[in-house]
């Protein structure tokens, strides 16, 4: 509705006002699997063309939530559910342009699935594999991880597949081939860092960058919000400095 728009243009107005064109180099860590392909044109991180915030520091919040300063006052990111809808709108654009990237493992792993984990990856595999993952049957039941997803490097390849096996299990139908929307969601969701995971600046810096740029910065690809924010008003009042 109308309130939704409007909160959703007040963070990006917040978020882009401190995001700018800088030279300066890329990130690590969990925040790295930005490699996925994405438009001509469309800004990289790592290297020349990275949007650099340029706002006051931010401040990590029970190991959970981003606090920023913004002009009109505060304004408090869930660091989970905005990684969500940074890594959905990276992989829909890869998707889009049939060039999703697979970071290659230096060293491939084995998996073995339940049975019917088993019947559900015959089932989706040429999804999964449109989704950059890179694996092959290897035996009964077992599977050979060669590749993941660019968008989730740095994260657990067993994990990341057992929990996206149970998401598609939870949703598949038999018959039904075009899984991309809910693959493409829950890869997001179990790529993205955790509440609870500790951030450093560079990281958090960067997922502001990145959400500042997203078209609906206001939600995460499953619905939840994505920010709270307080006006300069509204945090005076509340200290009866009003």
């Amino acid at each position: 509705g109308r309130e939704a728009l409007e909160h959703a243009a007040g963070v990006r107005e917040a978020l882009g006002r401190y995001i700018s064109v800088s030279g300066s180099g890329g990130r690590q860590g969990l925040l790295s699997g930005d490699a996925t392909a994405a438009p001509a044109g469309t800004p990289r991180q790592g290297g020349a063309g990275l949007r650099a915030w340029e706002g006051p520091p931010p401040v990590q919040v029970a190991q959970s939530y981003l606090l920023v300063e913004s002009d009109e006052g505060l304004v408090l990111v869930d660091q989970h559910a905005a990684h969500e809808r940074v890594l959905y709108e990276r992989l829909s654009r890869g998707l889009a342009s049939g060039r999703p990237e697979c970071q290659l493992l230096l060293v491939p792993i084995e998996m073995e699935l339940a049975a019917g984990e088993w019947e559900l990856y015959r089932e989706c595999a040429p999804e999964l594999a449109r989704v950059g993952f890179e694996m092959e049957e290897f035996g009964a039941r077992t599977l050979l991880i060669r590749g993941i997803p660019a968008a989730a490097s740095g994260r657990d390849a067993r994990e990341l597949i057992a929990g996206i096996v149970g998401d598609l299990g939870e949703t598949w139908k038999p018959g039904v081939k075009d899984i991309t929307e809910p693959l493409a969601r829950s890869l997001s969701c179990h790529a993205a860092v955790k509440a609870g995971e500790r951030m450093s600046m560079e990281e958090m810096k960067s997922l502001l960058s990145d959400l500042g740029r997203c078209e609906l910065a206001q939600a995460c690809p499953h619905g939840r919000p994505v920010t709270v924010c307080w006006t300069l008003e509204e945090i005076e009042k509340r200290f009866r400095r009003r």
